[in-house]
């Protein structure tokens, strides 16, 4: 692991108790009904009014307060406990602070609310006998039970569960982008084979795609993608010694505390418990976005304003997947205007996110996605996430400059990339004039701090996942073709 400290270090303040808290005009908390009034923080004896339930509830209330009394801050407390969601809870333009007034969502004073999607697994067995295909290990040591859908991280209360894994492996000479050659025996033709997901690490290994096996020729040697990795699937160019493939999410792996295997063709997950806790499926990969009305194709974009999350707590989100159409940063480290962060700000100016908790999740932290203006990440505490920490993405190379002059200062970032293991704890593309100062960076698998754009010779490549679908060709002019969607020029492959 590296140790990086970014930028100078002086003092990280981490306590909601160093914001001053005044009275709120409305109130969330989990003993609350929605069909209250909201304006008082605990039920009064009749039990006939108290908080709202639920986030979403408040929202709509502050919306209906903002036609009352539209010039004037409005704060909204929330109390201790946990949130459960089940649907990502969006705020839209019409839930800006009006003029230079703001909408502020923060905990109640000396509270920590928690907002959650993790949903939990129950109905739990252990395995009678012996299980056909499990490893010697874990005869005797699993449980399973039924479940439906499909889900590529799980939790308990020590955090993220481990998938089942192989040992590594280093691929044969003639692969591409959708196919490996692999070595005898190390991969088979799975019967639920569209469940296991090969984890490579291609070409200089500074990027690792998890990608799904669509089939095995177990006498040929040759696995196929339904998914292309970002560069061929061979020997690493400058590691040739070093394995840089394993499968996940088959059954004869599982053989340590903790690991699990999901089957989707016989509806079952398989866990071989390491303590008594819940066990937790994710049901969202964002809970909450701030979304303005962006207009992807043309100049300009209307940008939710001044709105301010505070002191919240966000955990138990799921991992991303690479999907067909998605356009890659530099070297596919995170995808354009992609919804895989706990919190996103997707156009937006002059909001804040400040002394949050960010923990335990399958994807990124925070995002600040196309048009992002003078927005503020401060004294935020990011740790134990699968991708990267915060995300400055900007729209892609062109004429819309729309992602700048935001600070991002005194945050706390730690043990990301626990499954994207190239995911940095802060990464700025396309996007300029920031300030990122006093941030404490440590344990990341790759690096710290990422700051990059669209290279110039990409301009000449073909229809790559990699920067090539970000440039709007519509504004930089040039010969153009049509590919899945996207416009391109197409002068030059890359392997």
């Amino acid at each position: 692991m590296k140790h990086i400290i970014i930028l100078s270090i002086t003092l990280f303040l981490s306590v909601v108790g160093s914001q001053v808290f005044g009275q709120a005009d409305f109130y969330v908390s989990t003993n609350g009904s929605d069909d209250w009034s909201g304006t008082v923080p605990e039920p009064n004896a009749q039990g006939t009014d108290g908080s709202f339930a639920t986030l979403s509830r408040a929202r709509d209330a502050v919306r209906e307060l903002k036609r009352r009394r539209s010039s004037k801050d409005i704060v909204v407390h929330i109390r201790g406990g946990r949130y459960q969601l089940s649907k990502t809870v969006v705020f839209g333009v019409e839930d800006s602070g009006v003029g230079e007034s703001t909408v502020t969502y923060e905990a109640y004073p000396g509270e920590k609310p928690v907002f959650s999607s993790g949903r939990e697994i129950k109905g739990w067995k252990q395995v009678p006998g012996e299980l056909p295909g499990l490893s010697t290990e874990g005869q005797g040591k699993v449980w399973v039970t039924e479940v439906s859908g499909s889900f590529k991280t799980l939790f308990d209360g020590e955090g993220m569960l481990p998938r089942a894994k192989s040992e590594g492996f280093i691929p044969l000479k003639g692969g591409s982008r959708t196919e490996i050659h692999f070595p005898e025996d190390k991969l088979k033709n799975w019967s639920n084979i569209s469940d296991v997901e090969i984890i490579v690490r291609p070409h200089h290994a500074w990027i690792s795609n998890i990608l799904p096996l669509q089939s095995v020729d177990e006498k040929a040697g040759i696995a196929k993608t339904s998914i292309e990795a970002t560069y061929a699937m061979n020997v690493l160019h400058f590691l040739k010694t070093t394995e840089n493939c394993w499968v996940e999410n088959v059954l004869e792996e599982l053989d340590e505390p903790g690991e699990w295997v999901l089957n989707t063709k016989e509806g079952k997950l398989y866990l071989w418990p390491r303590n008594q806790t819940p066990v937790l499926a994710p049901q969202l990969l964002e809970l909450i976005r701030v979304e303005g009305n962006i207009d992807k194709e043309g100049p300009t974009d209307i940008p939710v304003r001044n709105l301010v999350l505070r002191g919240l707590t966000f955990m138990h989100g799921e991992r991303y997947s690479l999907a067909e159409g998605d356009a890659g940063l530099q070297h596919d480290w995170d995808i354009l205007d992609k919804s895989n962060a706990l919190v996103r700000l997707r156009g937006t100016e002059n909001c804040t996110i400040e002394q949050c908790h960010f923990t335990h999740s399958g994807s990124g932290a925070i995002r600040v996605d196309l048009h992002g203006m003078e927005n503020t990440i401060s004294s935020n505490h990011i740790e134990q996430m699968g991708g990267a920490g915060i995300l400055l993405c900007g729209y892609g190379p062109g004429t819309k400059d729309v992602n700048r002059k935001n600070l991002v200062y005194n945050n706390h970032i730690h043990h990301i990339g626990n499954i994207y293991i190239h995911s940095p704890g802060i990464l700025l593309w396309q996007s300029g004039e920031n300030r990122v100062a006093n941030n404490l960076i440590h344990h990341t698998p790759y690096c710290g701090m990422i700051v990059s754009g669209c290279m110039t010779h990409f301009f000449e490549r073909a229809d790559n996942r990699e920067l090539v679908r970000t440039i709007r060709w519509q504004e930089v002019g040039g010969r153009t073709f049509q590919k899945n969607g996207f416009r391109g020029s197409p002068l030059q492959t890359h392997p």
